[in-house]
């Protein structure tokens, strides 16, 4: 991020800084190992809330000092998921709550001004997945 802001210093043109966000939950550490058990998905689910303070401590914050010094710029949130397609929770109402609560996290910092999720499509690889893209956007 250090190196983006520093660049931007003489950018007048860039109205917005893009970013990409994805909880790394640990699913090898997590004790319900990316089940639906009670004694894990206290953790899943309060991971939105620990991943955004951290993201409020560090790059957030680096853009809002930026922001009192130079131009402005808008925070876009681009892509945002649970950065493990492989952990069991993928596409359940757990996950499905936990982008939610990382959405309206997200809104609480007034400098982001776009947000966008990527879904979730289970056994789509990218080819199939860039051909729907193409289709949507016809």
């Amino acid at each position: 991020m250090d190196q983006v802001l520093e660049r931007l210093k003489v950018a007048n043109d860039v109205n917005a800084i893009t970013l990409h966000d994805y909880i790394n939950e640990g699913k090898a550490s997590d004790p319900c190992g990316g089940d639906l058990m009670a004694s894990g998905i206290e953790h899943f689910l309060l991971q939105p809330f620990e991943h955004i303070s951290d993201l409020q401590t560090k790059e957030l914050l680096k853009i809002q000092q930026f922001n009192t010094s130079f131009s402005p710029k808008e925070i876009w949130i681009t892509e945002f998921n649970l950065d493990d397609d492989n952990d069991n929770r993928t596409g359940t109402w757990a996950h499905g709550l936990l982008g939610a609560t990382l959405a309206l996290k997200y809104l609480e910092t007034p400098e982001i001004t776009k947000l966008f999720r990527i879904p979730c499509f289970l056994a789509l690889n990218s080819e199939t997945y860039l051909n729907l893209v193409m289709h949507l956007m016809k």
